[in-house]
């Protein structure tokens, strides 16, 4: 695709580098394997501090790739509403053929989104695993030395609305 004018060569640019990330935010997600296990059995034996520090040590990494996905969809996210911005700003066919590489990456995008969104809808692991982590943070204070994976609360609150849509990314 041929970049038009120099700001759309800026642009294109930026989405170039946020969409380069993109690869490894779907390797992730298509490795995400979840702490099924440990959460089971922290729910089986509820009175066993053990196996409730295995679980929380177990889904706390999850939890910080799960902040760190989410934090790539408000990225993302600021990205189109750029884009579109720009590829509305003219009639169809003439911002078409002005912004050619800018429409190229719209499209990427929506490549992306529908390959998230299809990786998240057919991995349960991933909500169960956040809503296990969102019950148990309050609890496990005492064995918290996986504080460089939590998050806040109003994050945490944000990521619970994001990952309980089936399709996140097509919301916005």
């Amino acid at each position: 695709a041929v970049v038009s004018t120099q700001s759309t060569g800026d642009r294109y640019e930026v989405v170039e580098g946020v969409l380069a990330k993109s690869k490894d935010i779907l390797d992730g997600l298509r490795g995400y394997s979840g702490a099924t296990e440990p959460i089971r059995q922290a729910i089986k034996n509820n009175e066993c501090e053990k196996s409730q520090v295995a679980a929380w040590k177990a889904v706390c990494p999850l939890v910080s790739c799960l902040n760190n996905y989410y934090q790539y969809s408000i990225e993302l996210e600021k990205q189109v509403e750029i884009l579109l911005g720009v590829l509305c700003s003219e009639p169809p066919m003439e911002s078409l053929d002005n912004h050619q590489a800018l429409a190229k990456q719209f499209a990427l995008i929506l490549d992306f989104v529908l390959a998230f969104d299809d990786l998240k809808m057919t991995n349960p692991s991933i909500q169960n695993d956040f809503s296990f982590y969102r019950r148990m943070r309050n609890r496990v204070t005492a064995y918290s030395d996986a504080e460089e994976h939590e998050v806040s609360n109003e994050v945490a609150n944000r990521m619970s609305m994001f990952y309980a849509y089936p399709t996140p990314l097509l919301v916005f």
